[in-house]
C-alpha cells in the first residue's frame, strides 16, 4: 500500500508542475535560510562587509518565499467547497499580488553592494580548481533549469508560481557573478586592472538584466492586481 502511494506521489510530482514547484521551493527555502544565517554569522564574526551584504540578499529571498507560501495557503483556503459556484478574489486580496513583485524589484538594489565588493576583491575565495569547475557545472545547470521553469509559467495562471520561478532566475544570475569571481581568483589569485574593468562591465550588465527582469515581474504583478480572479470550486485541480 505504501509503495503504491509513493508511486502515485512520484507520478503526480512529475506531471503536476505546480506541486513540483512548491516542493522544490520548500527545499530551496531552507537552503537559502541556511546561507542567510551562515553569511550573517561570518559577517559579524569576521567583520566581513561582503558576507553581511549578501546575507541581506538571502534574507529578502527568504522573506519573498515565506510571503508566497502564506499567500498560496490563503488562496487554497479561499475555496469554499460547500458552495457549488465560482468564487472571486476580493480587491484587497488582488492588491496583495503587488507585494512579491515589489519585493523582487527591491531585491535587485540589495545586490549593488555585494557586486561592488566582489569587483574590489572584498570577498574571500578559497576554492580548488576541482571545486571551481564543480561550481561552474552546477551554475550552468541552475541557469538552464531556472529558465526552463520560468518559460513553463507562461501556461500557468497561478501568479505565485511565476514569482517563485522568477526568484530562481534572479538567483541563477547572481550565481554567474559569484562563479566569475571565484574562477578568476582561483586561476589568477587576484584581479588586475584589465580584469577588474571586465568584471565591472559584466557585473553591471548582469545587474541591469536582473533589474529589467524584476521590473517586468513588477509590471506583471500590477496587471495581476487589476485582474478579476476567479476560482472554480468544482475543479479538483486548484493549481
Amino acid at each position: 500500500m505504501k509503495k503504491k502511494r509513493l508511486l502515485r506521489f512520484i507520478i503526480n510530482l512529475k506531471n503536476n508542475f505546480a506541486l513540483h514547484t512548491y516542493i522544490t521551493s520548500a527545499f530551496s527555502f531552507f537552503i537559502t535560510l541556511i546561507f542567510c544565517c551562515y553569511n550573517l554569522f561570518l559577517g559579524i564574526a569576521y567583520n566581513s562587509d561582503w558576507n553581511i551584504s549578501i546575507s541581506v540578499y538571502y534574507f529578502l529571498i527568504v522573506a519573498i518565499r515565506i510571503y508566497v507560501g502564506i499567500s498560496e495557503l490563503n488562496r487554497r483556503r479561499s475555496y469554499d467547497v460547500s458552495v457549488n459556484k465560482t468564487t472571486s478574489v476580493s480587491p484587497r486580496q488582488r492588491r496583495l499580488f503587488l507585494i512579491p513583485g515589489f519585493l523582487l524589484f527591491i531585491l535587485d538594489f540589495t545586490l549593488i553592494v555585494p557586486i561592488f565588493l566582489m569587483v574590489t576583491q572584498k570577498k574571500a575565495v578559497n576554492y580548488s580548481m576541482i571545486a571551481a569547475i564543480t561550481i561552474a557545472a552546477y551554475t550552468v545547470y541552475k541557469i538552464t533549469a531556472s529558465i526552463i521553469g520560468y518559460v513553463k509559467t507562461k501556461n500557468i495562471k497561478n501568479f505565485n508560481i511565476t514569482i517563485l520561478k522568477s526568484i530562481n532566475v534572479v538567483d541563477a544570475l547572481v550565481s554567474v557573478l559569484s562563479l566569475q569571481y571565484a574562477l578568476i581568483m582561483t586561476v589568477d589569485g587576484n584581479i588586475n586592472d584589465n580584469m577588474r574593468t571586465l568584471c565591472g562591465i559584466t557585473g553591471f550588465a548582469i545587474w541591469a538584466i536582473i533589474l529589467i527582469f524584476c521590473s517586468g515581474t513588477l509590471i506583471k504583478s500590477v496587471r495581476e492586481c487589476k485582474k478579476d480572479h476567479y476560482f472554480n470550486v468544482n475543479k479538483t485541480n486548484k493549481y
